[in-house]
């Protein structure tokens, strides 16, 4: 099992940001707070914070950077769908993503299908399965695998095939209730480790509505995933590294503690 963190989270937590940002100034110094903290890979973000050509110009400081750190850079995700972006730009940014991906040893690209990018119609499944028509080829010629992340009500779910990839948030499908069955319908590749509260609010991992010794069993065991990113909740400090370090480091201990009692 490999475990990763969410670029961003190892920088400091800011006002006019997101809760979820690519960190344009920082980092790079993540990959050696990932590397002092025991994990093995930074899944990387891209946003609208960047333009993609800029990205592709740190293409060989990422390649320098896991060389000297042991940090790979084995997943990626697509936040730019959460943008408002239309179908088009969605597919522009997936091929330019999959162009350089193989140069950073990236093994797995996340759309997020959540939120303001929801599927709500059947058009709107029929736009993801065009794209995934579209980028299919250039994806296996490059080794990457193409996860969604969805939070949709079963039944939209079954309208997609049960063959598509899928990455699984444990904060999200404990939240909207989606149940464990949901886990063994979908090919499942990719895990995002959080927690959240009856409210929705995401909290400290293990002190929410997620059922650890019901859902790790079935994603290590059945679905034999081996990367999980963890993507925990966010200090209430802004501007503090230490604040942001502190929080992820609990929490990290803690998805161990839980691994423990579980295998």
């Amino acid at each position: 099992m490999n475990i990763g963190v969410m670029q961003g989270r190892l920088s400091p937590r800011l006002e006019n940001k997101p809760y979820q940002y690519f960190p344009i100034d920082t980092w790079k110094q993540e990959f050696e707070i990932a590397g002092s903290l025991g994990f093995d890979y930074i899944e990387l973000i891209y946003d609208n914070s960047f333009g993609i050509y800029k990205f592709i110009d740190y293409v060989e400081e990422i390649i320098t950077l896991t060389k000297k750190t042991g940090i790979k850079t084995t997943a990626l995700c697509l936040d730019s769908f959460l943008s408002g972006i239309n179908q088009e730009t969605k597919i522009e940014d997936l091929m330019k993503v999959l162009s350089f991906g193989k140069k950073i040893g990236l093994k797995i690209i996340t759309l997020p299908y959540i939120e303001t990018n929801n599927l709500e119609t059947q058009e709107d499944v029929d736009k993801l399965l065009e794209l995934l028509r579209v980028c299919e080829w250039t994806a296996e010629k490059n080794n990457i695998k193409i996860c969604l992340e969805l939070d949709l009500p079963f039944e939209m779910y079954r309208k997609l095939g049960n063959n598509i990839r899928v990455t699984y948030d444990t904060g999200n499908y404990a939240y909207y209730k989606l149940g464990n069955s949901i886990i063994k319908y979908f090919n499942n590749q990719h895990v995002h480790i959080k927690d959240r509260l009856e409210t929705g609010e995401s909290c400290l991992i293990g002190s929410g509505t997620v059922k650890w010794n019901e859902v790790l069993p079935i994603l290590i065991n059945y679905n034999k995933i081996e990367n999980f990113t963890l993507q925990g909740c966010r200090s209430n400090i802004y501007n503090s590294l230490e604040a942001e370090v502190n929080i992820v480091k609990q929490q990290l201990n803690t998805f161990k503690e839980i691994l423990k009692e579980i295998k």
